[in-house]
C-alpha cells in the first residue's frame, strides 16, 4: 500500500519533495495509531478543515467583519448548546469511569 501512495504521489508531482511529505506523514500516522490515538477525527479535521476555514471567511466578509453572525441565529445556538452538553456528558463519564477503577 505504502508503495502504491508513493508511486502515486511522484507520478502526478515528480518532486523528491513530495515523497518525503508522504514518508513523515506516514511516520506520523504509524506514530499516532502506535500510542493509541484515533486516526478517523485527524483525518476528517484535515478533510474538513480547510472547508470549514473557507467557509468562516466567506461569511466574515459578507457580514462586514461581525462575529456575531457565526452565533446569531437560533438554529446555530442549539447546535451550539447541544455540542456543550455532548462535551460535558462524556467528560462526566470519563471522569466516572475513572473514579470507578480507583475503588
Amino acid at each position: 500500500m505504502t508503495v502504491f501512495c508513493a508511486l502515486g504521489v511522484y507520478a502526478t508531482s515528480t518532486a523528491v519533495t513530495d515523497l518525503v511529505i508522504v514518508l513523515l506523514i506516514g511516520v506520523l500516522g504509524f506514530a499516532l495509531r502506535r500510542f493509541g490515538f484515533p486516526l478517523a477525527p485527524i483525518m476528517i479535521g484535515v478533510v474538513l478543515g480547510p472547508l470549514a476555514e473557507t467557509s468562516l471567511r466567506n461569511a466574515m466578509m459578507s457580514s462586514g467583519g461581525d462575529a456575531s453572525i457565526v452565533v446569531g441565529s437560533p438554529i446555530t445556538l442549539t447546535l451550539y448548546r447541544v455540542l456543550a452538553l455532548v462535551l460535558v456528558y462524556t467528560l462526566w463519564r470519563k471522569v466516572n469511569s475513572r473514579a470507578r477503577q480507583d475503588v
